[in-house]
């Protein structure tokens, strides 16, 4: 589980910002929230299940999403590049005093009920430090920590030599210690993989992702359909008529969502689109009594916010159902303020 995020000398942060899951010590007054959006993980403190980032227009907070995204593919993929390759970092541009100074990312998180607590400092040529550290109780103890070429490491790394002298300029050693199969790594790495981030303004992308998901399990639709009830949309029943076609890993986009791309590498290998999506709304005589389901089509009858909260189920769903990560960028882009807050 996410307790924090921390970026710094980053395309529009010039100094290091945190995103925080910690809850406050202080219940805010609303016993629902207390109840449904606090859970306690231990003694020392609670987390919040859910976070809202909001702020004006050109704030920054698309930006620290694409920074959590950065470390995230970094952390999966650093150990593919060749020495001769660029990190694609972006470095805050606009002040003299950031230009020679690495870009900062740090996550802390619980895994296995320890508190690790994993970052690295970037440049475009390099990495310039990284650390690793665990907490199993209170006291925090190093895991490995690198300065440069020097790096220095407690016995959970095995066969840590090897794993020095392999490690290049512009190579995390956490990528390159999870390629080699070392436990914890594998671990850490794993957890970095199910982070899901997606964009809320991919809705048509999102959508033919769901209903991928919807064509192979009748306990997703019930799930789906429970879900929109909950929100309030007037919606009874879903049902969905599809047509298949076959669609290779090779053809996806390369800037597809890795959240999006997993969900389809785990499929069949083909992309079910619906040809008609129906719904179902009560309708009622004059004394206010529901007499009989009346069948509206998606895309010609419903709004845009019913369409994207259709578009956006299967990953949130997916999150819930596995207790992971997700982040979703524009989340309220077409949806109504309530029902944001509802979701």
């Amino acid at each position: 589980m996410l307790i924090g995020f921390s970026v710094g000398n980053y395309r529009s942060f010039k100094d290091v910002v945190t995103l925080s899951m910690v809850a406050a010590e202080d219940a805010c007054g609303n016993d629902e929230l207390d109840k449904n959006n606090v859970f306690k993980v231990n003694q020392q403190f609670s987390l919040l299940k859910s976070a809202a980032i909001y702020g004006a227009n050109a704030s920054g907070k698309s930006n620290l999403i694409l920074a959590f995204n950065f470390m995230r593919r970094f952390v999966m993929n650093s150990a593919k590049l060749q020495i001769t390759d660029k990190i694609d970092v972006e470095p805050f541009r606009l002040s003299t005093e950031n230009v020679d100074k690495p870009s900062f990312f740090e996550v802390v998180f619980q895994l296995k009920n320890k508190t690790y607590r994993y970052g690295f400092e970037v440049t475009q040529k390099r990495v310039v430090s990284e650390w690793l550290f665990c907490t199993p109780r209170s006291r925090e103890t190093k895991i490995f920590n690198r300065q440069g070429d020097k790096i220095e490491y407690s016995k959970n790394i095995e066969q840590g030599n090897i794993l020095r002298g392999l490690t290049k300029k512009n190579t995390l050693f956490l990528s390159l210690a999870a390629q080699f199969n070392n436990s914890l790594a594998v671990e850490i790495v794993s957890w970095f993989s199910h982070l899901g981030v997606v964009s809320g303004l991919d809705v048509e992308l999102l959508k033919a992702i769901t209903l991928e998901h919807l064509s192979n399990r009748q306990d997703l639709i019930d799930d789906v359909t429970k879900l929109i009830k909950k929100l309030d949309l007037s919606i009874d029943n879903l049902n969905l008529e599809i047509e298949s076609r076959k669609i290779s890993l090779d053809s996806l986009p390369q800037d597809l969502p890795d959240v999006v791309r997993n969900i389809i590498s785990h499929s069949s290998g083909e992309i079910k689109s619906a040809t008609i999506i129906k719904t179902y709304h009560p309708k009622y005589d004059s004394t206010g009594k529901m007499i009989e389901l009346e069948i509206f089509d998606m895309d010609n009858h419903e709004s845009d916010g019913t369409k994207k909260i259709l578009a956006l189920s299967a990953p949130i769903l997916d999150t819930l159902q596995r207790g992971e990560v997700l982040v979703i960028d524009e989340l309220d882009a077409r949806l109504h303020p309530l029902m944001t807050r509802n979701i």
